[in-house]
Formats: C-alpha cells, structure tokens, sequence
C-alpha cells in the first residue's frame, strides 16, 4: 500500500525501496503469494513508466 501511495505521488524512488522491502517480507514469511502479488505491481509501475525492458528484482 505504502509502495502505490509513493508511485501515485510520483516519489518512484521511494516506491522501489518499499517494493524491496515487500519482496524481503515476503521471502522471510515465506509467502510466494505476497512475492507474486509484488513482483506484478513493480512490472505494473515499470510498464506505467515506459521502462518494460527493466529487469525485475
């Protein structure tokens, strides 16, 4: 939530640190879920930027 509430603001360098910081909860939880779900927001905000040939974390 945190993560789009940046990337909404335009602050995407703060929304690529809480995007890390939810792909580190989600492999200590373990949750493959959490880690899906985080992986397609990031591809989102890269798509949303024109920057589809990033790679993803």
């Amino acid at each position: 939530m945190v993560a789009h509430t940046a990337f909404d603001r335009c602050d995407h360098e703060t929304a690529d640190e809480y995007f890390k910081l939810a792909l580190d909860c989600a492999d200590k939880a373990p949750s493959w879920e959490l880690r899906a779900n985080t992986l397609a927001e990031v591809a989102r905000k890269e798509i949303c930027l024109n920057k589809e040939d990033t790679h993803l974390p």
